[in-house]
């Protein structure tokens, strides 16, 4: 189908014998794709292909991705927010999906403050029940100097913090 092809393996993430495989500048928005591993360490086949719910160009949906349990989390740092005081391009997004059903997301994580180039997504990385998502470019200390938000799962995503460069 249309769209560009590529970025395979830009970003991937293992849990147990579940492993996960960004593909950002594939079609339109790009995608991730989800294999099951057996015991004589051979791939059994693809489980799902997760892409983005509405794609935009740019968008380099799963330009971070990550898994645990039921969870499986892919960033679009080049998702697009309406022009406004907060928001443009480049804004980012981080999107939560449950592995019972990888069509959907269950819900998805923006910065505190949009702003344009925030880059929100880029990467992200998962640990039990406590989610961390980079903002490279985030403004929230000085202009691009970059965040991580961290969340936590306590019956549904919550912000728990925000930090920044100590320097």
């Amino acid at each position: 189908p249309g769209g560009q092809v590529g970025g395979f393996g830009r970003s991937i993430d293992f849990d147990g014998a579940t492993f996960i495989v960004g593909r950002p500048i594939q079609g339109t928005g790009g995608s991730a794709i989800v294999y099951q591993w057996n015991d004589v360490a051979n791939l059994t086949g693809t489980t799902s292909v997760v892409a983005a719910p509405v794609p935009q160009a740019g968008e380099e949906f799963a330009s971070g991705v990550a898994l645990d349990g039921p969870w499986v989390f892919a960033g679009a740092f080049g998702f697009d927010f309406a022009s406004g005081p907060f928001g443009g391009l480049n804004t980012g997004r981080t999107f939560v999906y449950n592995t019972a059903d990888l069509t959907t997301p269950d819900t998805a994580f923006t910065p505190l403050v949009a702003n344009h180039q925030d880059e929100f997504g880029r990467v992200v990385a998962i640990d039990g029940t406590r989610l961390a998502v980079s903002a490279v470019n985030d403004d929230a200390v000085q202009v691009d100097g970059g965040a991580v938000y961290l969340f936590e799962f306590s019956g549904g995503w919550v912000l728990d913090e925000v930090i920044v460069s100590p320097e």
